[in-house]
């Protein structure tokens, strides 16, 4: 139907006969005709549109509606520039079963099939209903010269309410603006309609030119965007999904496509627990929700237990995604890719391949950040959330923030640094290093398999270090450990007492004296190292020279650096037959003390 949007303002319609004996939903008024014709006689205006009312028939059917039938209409539309009328013959298809964004989907394939400007559509709606914006009038005694007639006498009727369809029958269908309502009940009855037996039917009317920015097409929703920037919400609201004030029910579609154009996008996904966001290919995809073009997506959950996982979005147009997981106990896993990441955790939020702003954590709320493989570096630096930093494949650093962190190796060489806080620290299955400095507080190392080692710094000030079996303490912190293979102690300076057990459950304790920063000296004060025997019978022997004592023979060997004569290393051998051997220990590295 060739309508000229900008001066219509109604559709007057002449059907066959009364209207159909069936209720329906909504109707289409479309056409194949693509001529302008000026001629009432002219004999493209005897087609009954056979083949036409077939083809429209089937893309109804196949957008999911209900074809009731069809009325063949003859059209009459006023041409104001020239004070003459134009003719054109077309369809009304009566519809069941669709939404608003179906009957529009629907009538814009019609309008691209046949290459029509627009196609007008008329939802049926209760008066009272808010989207009510036409009314559709059924007037008896109506002809088409009558009409046409009218048209041309009563401009402001012809301006207003633009033209119509009629047939031979003498029943004329108005489909009007809500405030035409009087002027087009008055036309019809100046142009002799019987308006006594005149029906109104309120609905909805729509010239639809083209596709609509959200709709359902062969059971996927699409959102389509602008060129503008733009802000688009997603909301799930159980058993429908809202986009603006377009509100869509699941059952409907199983996939939604978002396609936001250029310009600065953000799409809102809101109301669903679980959102795993993810890359395919240079999309992003949450479960069944395929999105493009969208630069910062916002994801709003609401407010309970719920769980985020972002993966690397490198290849998408997605640089950030922002995450209001509102109260209760949220979980979220930040993916960095299989090459080399810096991925760190601060006040603005998660910098890595992708950046992840938190919008109101909470402390109960737990972060992972998953370095996957690659050589990565993963640190955190704010306590506002629970953290967890996974290196996985490759040789990682893992730097732990103000708060209880978990840091976890994994396959290559690790190094980790819990920082302050209770820290629970597991290292892979290589060559891996822990890290603790005094004030980091109490933590738990697990070296896992392979040699593993744990580097203690103290401060320059007196401290006092006991390293036993599964547990380091340092002054009031303790460190609780387990399968590491060496401990590498830097006292600092001040006056430190160190105490190694008999059984400390490590092959080598290394033990510096120096302050710090280590300088080849010692650091003048009077350290003390003692070393504890066991029960049985020990053969020990202790060599030395320069600054440097190593004492061999028990469970672990015990190498102190940076040594001076004022401090002292004190061997406690126990109630054994022990032996000693100093033949290699030059007298005056370090003062010594063997108690039976």
């Amino acid at each position: 139907m060739r309508i000229h949007k900008p001066v219509v303002a109604a559709l007057v319609v002449l059907g066959v006969g009364a209207p159909g004996a069936h209720a329906h939903d909504a109707e289409i008024f479309a056409t194949n005709n693509t001529a302008v014709i000026t001629d009432p006689a002219d004999p493209r205006l005897d087609d009954p549109l056979i083949a036409f009312e077939r083809e429209a028939g089937r893309l109804i059917e196949q957008g999911g509606g209900r074809v009731r039938g069809s009325d063949l209409l003859d059209g009459v539309f006023f041409d104001a520039s020239a004070s003459t009328t134009t003719f054109e013959r077309s369809r009304v298809f009566a519809v069941d079963g669709v939404e608003p964004d179906e009957l529009h989907t629907i009538a814009d394939r019609i309008r691209a099939r046949f290459d029509q400007q627009s196609v007008l559509t008329f939802d049926r709606l209760p008066a009272s209903d808010p989207r009510v914006d036409a009314v559709e009038l059924d007037v008896p005694s109506v002809t088409a010269d009558e009409l046409r007639t009218g048209l041309l006498d009563d401009r402001e009727a012809a301006e207003r309410l633009f033209g119509g369809s009629v047939t031979q029958a003498e029943h004329l269908r108005l489909v009007a603006a809500l405030e035409d309502r009087d002027l087009a009940l008055a036309f019809a009855q100046e142009i002799g309609g019987d308006t006594t037996r005149a029906r109104t039917t309120f609905g909805d009317r729509e010239f639809v030119e083209g596709p609509l920015p959200v709709r359902v097409e062969q059971r996927t929703l699409v959102v389509d965007g602008t060129a503008e920037p733009e802000e688009i919400t997603l909301a799930f609201e159980g058993g429908r999904v809202r986009v603006g004030d377009a509100a869509f029910a699941r059952h409907r579609f199983d996939r939604i496509r978002v396609d936001l154009q250029d310009g600065l996008d953000t799409l809102v996904l809101r109301g669903r627990r679980q959102v795993e966001v993810r890359a395919q290919g240079d999309r992003v995809r949450i479960d069944e929700i395929e999105i493009d073009g969208a630069d910062v997506l916002r994801v709003e959950t609401g407010d309970g237990a719920d769980q985020l996982s972002v993966d690397d979005l490198s290849a998408t147009d997605t640089f950030q995604v922002t995450a209001d997981l509102g109260a209760g106990l949220d979980k979220a896993t930040v993916h960095g890719s299989e090459d080399d990441d810096q991925i760190s955790f601060g006040a603005f939020g998660v910098l890595g391949p992708t950046f992840v702003l938190f919008a109101q954590p909470e402390p109960s709320d737990r972060l992972t950040i998953d370095g996957r493989g690659g050589d990565d570096l993963l640190s955190a630096s704010v306590a506002s959330m629970a953290v967890t930093l996974a290196g996985g494949p490759g040789d990682n650093v893992l730097r732990g923030g103000p708060g209880d962190d978990t840091l976890i190796g994994g396959p290559g060489f690790d190094d980790a640094f819990g920082g302050p806080g209770r820290d629970t620290i597991t290292l892979g299955g290589d060559f891996d290093r822990a890290s603790w400095r005094a004030g980091d507080g109490d933590d738990t190392i697990d070296g896992g398999a392979s040699r593993d080692s744990l580097f203690l710094e103290g401060a320059n000030a007196a401290e006092a270090y006991a390293v036993k079996r599964g547990r380091i303490t340092h002054d009031a912190d303790v460190l609780t450990v387990d399968d590491l293979e060496e401990v590498d102690l830097v006292a600092g300076g001040g006056a430190d007492t160190v105490a190694i057990g008999d059984r400390p459950g490590f092959e080598l304790v290394d033990v510096s004296l120096a302050g710090l920063p280590i300088t080849p000296k010692g650091d003048g004060a009077a350290d003390r190292v003692i070393v504890d025997g066991t029960p049985g019978r020990d053969r020990l022997t202790l060599a030395g020279k320069a600054t440097t004592a190593t004492l061999t023979g028990l469970q672990a060997t015990v190498n102190i650096s940076h040594a001076e004569p004022t401090d002292t290393l004190t061997i406690d051998t126990g109630r054994g037959r022990d032996a000693v051997d100093t033949s290699a220990f030059t007298p005056g590295v370090i003062g010594l003390q063997i108690l039976d």
